[in-house]
């Protein structure tokens, strides 16, 4: 929940991929992300900027969950600088933003997705959308924004005849 000075505006969060959650004894339990985790936000100032420093303060919950799930939340605040020139990359933190956001998910013209319900199941279809289309995906798996698929059970994986894969949702 941001709190910005007049006249500037936060983006929506970009959120990394998350990874597959698994208690000690193997059951998946969620999705989410391990270790320090970056959320990139754009902030845009207004046109003109007045002063010589600015303050963003936003405040923040989250979940942390191992074998339970504690919540957790803090006010955060950042000065900036407001003198109008360039930022420059911070040494610290530009290169792991740089990174983080090269690995953000993204569409990708080489495939094609489509889903099909079959009953109280899902079938997900990843096709190749012509022939340059890599079959390197990596591990698949379906994060649903909706939270309407069933989280905590396998997504059996099957390559399909046309080079592309389904998956076999709940």
């Amino acid at each position: 929940a941001w709190q910005l000075p007049p006249g500037w505006t936060a983006g929506p969060i970009l959120w990394p991929a998350p990874i597959l959650r698994r208690d000690k004894s193997g059951n998946i339990v969620g999705h989410g992300y391990e270790g320090d985790t970056l959320l990139p936000v754009v902030l845009t100032p207004p046109a003109a900027l007045e002063g010589f420093a600015v303050e963003l303060k936003a405040k923040a919950d989250w979940l942390m969950c191992e074998t339970i799930c504690v919540p957790g939340g803090a006010k955060v605040s950042l000065t900036l600088p407001a003198d109008g020139a360039a930022p420059a990359a911070d040494p610290q933190w530009g290169p792991r933003l740089a990174a983080t956001l090269a690995r953000l998910p993204r569409t990708d013209d080489a495939w094609r997705v489509a889903a099909v319900r079959e009953g109280a199941a899902v079938r997900l279809t990843v096709a190749p959308a012509g022939p340059g289309a890599s079959r390197d995906l990596g591990a698949l798996r379906c994060f649903d924004a909706d939270n309407r698929g069933v989280y905590d059970v396998d997504q059996p994986v099957s390559p399909a005849p046309w080079g592309g894969f389904t998956l076999a949702l709940k």
